[in-house]
């Protein structure tokens, strides 16, 4: 998407003249340094400005003198496509660069650690691939890096059970108080943050306010800045889990009164984050089931059902809902 929003915009405006106007306007408050060329980006803000200075780029018959300037890297999957607009600098009037800007707040675009480089259509060749300069610093495996050495703010949580959910926060300072955090249900509804402990340096327990159903998902946001969000992950509540009942089906023969003794079959499935299940039972491998009955979940998560009747020899399967 953001992409498609760099293209429309490219599109509406009226002309080139117009569009380095913009460009110029948005790079005179601040020139880029000489480390910054050097670097190949400037960051202002939200926005990653990615900076090529031909003169860095001179070889034995000088300058390079480009016609066409685009940026590939880790962020584009290292797209060779040199007619992609959303991806082409710019060259300024004002300074004897070229530059792009990238909307790149929360590092959505670009993320820190990407390699990258520029491309080139000048008289040496066309979509010639440019090594980095002998004075750039983000230098490794012949390619730029962005934000070389740092570490992006992110937020990963956990439910561990139905009044915790654990969280990390790494790359910024981890918030401690109730208000720092939100708890967001699939459905939308917001499930207020009682409160917050902190474990180690880069963790901390989180209390509902009201109890979690441990089998939906639930998001974690942070809305400061940056704003981070993570899905609760489930790992905390299945490494817990442990069932000495035996998974799958198993014949059986059950003792009605101890008058007689009758076959019947006991069959489960772990499932912990389902609605519902039913098992299915055939008389063969295809066509429709003979019979299916619902299943009851146990504190476990394993799902079950004590079925009756001579079954030695059919097929089942099951419908797992939720």
């Amino acid at each position: 998407m953001r992409l498609a929003v760099l293209q429309s915009a490219f599109t509406v405006r009226s002309g080139v003249t117009l569009l380095a106007t913009l460009l110029a306007t948005v790079v005179s408050a601040q020139a880029p340094t000489n480390a910054e060329r050097a670097q190949g980006y400037a960051l202002r803000g939200d926005t990653t400005l990615f900076v090529f200075d031909p003169a860095l780029y001179g070889g034995a018959q000088g300058a390079t003198v480009p016609d066409r300037v685009v940026v590939t890297g880790a962020f584009r999957g290292w797209s060779a496509d040199m007619e992609d607009p959303a991806w082409q600098l710019t060259s300024l009037s004002s300074q004897p660069i070229w530059i792009l800007p990238v909307p790149n707040a929360g590092y959505a675009a670009v993320a820190p650690g990407s390699p990258f480089k520029f491309r080139v259509d000048d008289a040496a060749g066309a979509g010639r691939w440019l090594d980095p300069p002998a004075s750039a610093p983000n230098v490794a495996a012949g390619n730029h890096v962005f934000l070389s050495g740092v570490t992006p703010p992110r937020l990963v949580a956990e439910l561990r059970g139905e009044r915790s959910v654990w969280v990390r926060v790494t790359g910024m300072d981890r918030p401690l108080t109730p208000a720092d955090y939100r708890i967001t249900r699939w459905d939308g509804v917001e499930v207020p943050v009682a409160a917050v402990y902190p474990n180690e340096a880069e963790t901390a327990l989180l209390v509902p306010a009201e109890a979690l159903t441990a089998n939906q998902v639930h998001y974690v946001t942070m809305p400061g800045a940056p704003a981070l969000r993570s899905a609760a992950r489930f790992d905390g509540i299945w490494r817990e889990m442990a069932s000495g009942k035996p998974l799958g089906a198993e014949l059986v023969e059950r003792c009605e009164r101890c008058a007689r003794l009758h076959p019947g079959l006991d069959i489960r499935v772990f499932a912990p984050r389902a609605d519902s299940v039913r098992v299915y039972l055939y008389d063969a491998t295809s066509g429709p089931e003979r019979e299916s009955h619902p299943m009851t979940r146990d504190a476990d998560g394993v799902w079950e059902a004590a079925l009756d009747g001579p079954y030695d020899g059919d097929w089942y399967d099951f419908g797992v809902y939720g």
